[in-house]
């Protein structure tokens, strides 16, 4: 399952807080996550609260990018936390996060290439041959793309793909499962297009694999 960006966005969120928390720890802080605020008849939630020595400050961790608000209701919040920070008499502190913006890459016919080079190769992938010798390779799907190194030649690629495995079974009938399969490509530059060459390296995760009983059992 590939990560959802509204939970990718929260993660770099929660980094930020953590990291100021851990720095204003060490400037002699005494630091409060989540600290609730009542403000009329408003419980506001802050971000981080931050004491010592009388000064109080309060934080607001705000996305930008792609998790930005629009911006009138972004303003309107940015006021009223600086009302909710003065009621508490503490100074506001409004620190805005961008989240790393994820470049995929798009190669025309690299799904296809894929699943040719799997096909073509003289043994089945380790992990599926442990389930069973017999089973045959059917499709390919995929998933993620991005670029690991490039020069004027060449483009080694990292990757994600559904990887579907069709196997024999008791009652000479087949049954299909998809298996995680991480990989590294090499592709070539031709003409400014990206064309396929090989895969330099992958793996398939069978560790959730659905054991079914009724899968002809490999040979002792």
């Amino acid at each position: 399952m590939e990560l959802n960006e509204i939970y990718l966005n929260k993660s770099y969120h929660d980094a930020m807080v953590l990291q100021y928390k851990d720095s204003l720890n060490t400037q002699g802080f005494t630091v409060e996550l989540d600290k609730k605020i009542q403000y009329g008849d408003l419980l506001f939630d802050a971000d981080l609260y931050a004491s010592k020595e009388g000064e109080a400050r309060l934080y607001e961790f705000k996305l930008i990018g792609n998790g930005r608000m629009p911006g009138s209701k972004q303003r309107q919040s940015i006021t009223r936390f600086k009302e909710i920070a003065a009621s508490v008499n503490a100074k506001p502190f409004v620190v805005y996060v961008n989240p790393v913006i994820r470049k995929d890459i798009e190669v025309e016919g690299l799904e296809e290439s894929l699943l040719i080079y799997m096909k073509s190769q003289p043994g089945l992938p380790f992990a599926i041959e442990m389930i069973s010798p017999d089973a045959m390779i059917s499709s390919l799907q995929l998933e993620k793309v991005g670029a690991v190194h490039v020069n004027s030649q060449i483009v080694i690629v990292d990757g994600t793909a559904t990887l579907f495995v069709t196997f024999p079974t008791e009652s000479d009938g087949e049954v299909n499962e998809g298996f995680p399969m991480h990989f590294k490509a090499v592709l070539t530059v031709k003409d400014d297009k990206l064309l396929f060459s090989k895969i330099e390296t992958y793996s398939v995760d069978i560790s959730d694999w659905h054991d079914y009983q009724n899968i002809q059992p490999t040979e002792p």
